[in-house]
């Protein structure tokens, strides 16, 4: 076979292995968005009878 014509794969594949030692939840109700997309946001779960909308709602208020 002439060495001219190969062509070499220069991607590397490397394994690892990470152990999970801890995890922590966040509290994260779109309390980041403005007010109108909050809202929307909102609305588009209290459509889908979704109970977290309640929650977002009330969260927002205080």
């Amino acid at each position: 076979m002439d060495r001219r014509n190969l062509v070499y794969d220069q991607t590397v594949l490397v394994l690892f292995r990470i152990d999970i030692t801890d995890m922590q939840a966040t509290f994260k109700l779109s309390q980041n968005r403005n007010d109108v997309d909050h809202e929307r946001i909102v609305s588009e779960l209290e459509k889908q009878d979704e109970p977290i909308a309640d929650v977002m709602r009330q969260h927002r208020k205080s």
